[in-house]
């Protein structure tokens, strides 16, 4: 049986409430060679059973599981999985600094005193656009950066080698690596790039007239455009249920469906307001910013500027292959050199002395 949460309350203080009780999954790969002697037994689980029931492991709010790693072998046969929500990430962090300090030897603790964790994340491929970005990959590149974490997705070519019929049955997934700290802010930052969706009905004499008179000659539908100056899409269609006008004194009810990234979100309430006219009764959401976004500013804009192509591609895959909806913000600039995490920045540093 499925736990439901329910909330009432402010709308903006209900909407902050579900974005931090998002979970997220980090997980310690366990080295036997980096494990203190006393953990690389056969009694291994029940030693981190034992570990779990004391009193300075107890994280009421974080969930910590054994898991046998995807493909065992001599030099790794487990990692440690952590799950907690947005809300308790600092926990998430404490948790994980905790039981890497007592499974790992104290030679490897000093040789890496953070410890690195690794997480992924379950993206169906129409989402891809509002994720990545165009040019292809700009979007992750910026938020590694920003966070110095690595990000493995997957290439647009990997999404074209599947038929067009198997596209919305394939899911993909997205990885990232690096400290504790980095991921958790990687994958907030993450979810402002996400899509979502406003869905409402509304009466003809409730729109504006500029609406009510843009597309008379419709089949019913007023609006379907992007909007360039909000940075987010809106469709008015007539309702299923009550769409005609039958009689005289009959009103018209319409559906409307503005979507855009999570980063835009008031903007989009805002929007529905705008469409409406003043006597309109429905709930008077002002368009103000409650949450406490992880990216900059800079990156926020990206964001929502993008939401335009991950419309675009979200309906039409092979849009991804075409010239960019957007004008893009350059990447951060080190003397005319693109910046990337300090990770890559040492692999390849390390790559070109061998």
């Amino acid at each position: 049986m499925a736990n439901i949460d329910a909330f009432k309350g402010d709308f903006f203080a209900i909407e902050v409430a579900k974005f931090n009780l998002i979970p997220i999954t980090v997980t310690l790969p366990l080295e036997l060679k980096k494990l203190k002697p006393g953990f690389a037994g056969h009694d291994f689980n029940d030693k981190i059973a034992e570990l779990k029931h004391k009193d300075d492991f107890m994280f009421p709010k974080i969930s910590v599981d054994l898991r046998q790693a995807p493909a065992p072998s001599h030099k790794m046969k487990h990692f440690l999985s952590f799950t907690g929500a947005f809300k308790h990430s600092d926990q998430l962090a404490e948790c994980v600094t905790k039981y890497r300090s007592s499974l790992y030897k104290e030679q490897e603790l000093t040789k890496e005193p953070d410890a690195v964790v690794g997480a992924m994340m379950d993206v169906p491929p129409e989402m891809r656009g509002y994720l990545v970005g165009k040019p292809d990959g700009i979007l992750m590149r910026m938020l590694s950066t920003m966070s110095d974490t690595l990000i493995h997705f997957p290439s647009i070519s990997a999404m074209f080698s599947a038929h067009a019929y198997e596209m919305p049955k394939i899911s993909t997934n997205y990885y990232f690596s690096g400290k504790v700290a980095n991921v958790i802010t990687a994958f907030k930052i993450f979810q402002e790039a996400l899509p979502i969706s406003l869905k409402f009905n509304v009466e003809e004499y409730e729109l504006i007239d500029k609406v009510r008179t843009i597309n008379q000659k419709s089949d019913g539908r007023l609006l379907n455009h992007y909007d360039d100056d909000w940075n987010l899409h809106i469709v008015i269609d007539k309702n299923p249920f009550g769409g005609e006008q039958i009689y005289e004194h009959d009103h018209k009810r319409y559906t409307g469906v503005i979507t855009t990234s999570m980063a835009n979100f008031s903007r989009m309430y805002g929007y529905r307001r705008a469409i409406m006219k003043k006597d309109y009764k429905g709930p008077r959401i002002a368009a103000k910013h409650t949450f406490n976004y992880e990216g900059s500013k800079a990156l926020r804009k990206v964001i929502t500027m993008n939401t335009k192509y991950g419309f675009v591609y979200s309906v039409k895959p092979e849009a991804a292959t075409g010239s960019p909806v957007y004008a893009v913000y350059p990447l951060p600039q080190n003397n005319g050199i693109p910046m990337m995490p300090p990770a890559v920045q040492r692999r390849r540093h390390n790559t070109s002395h061998n």
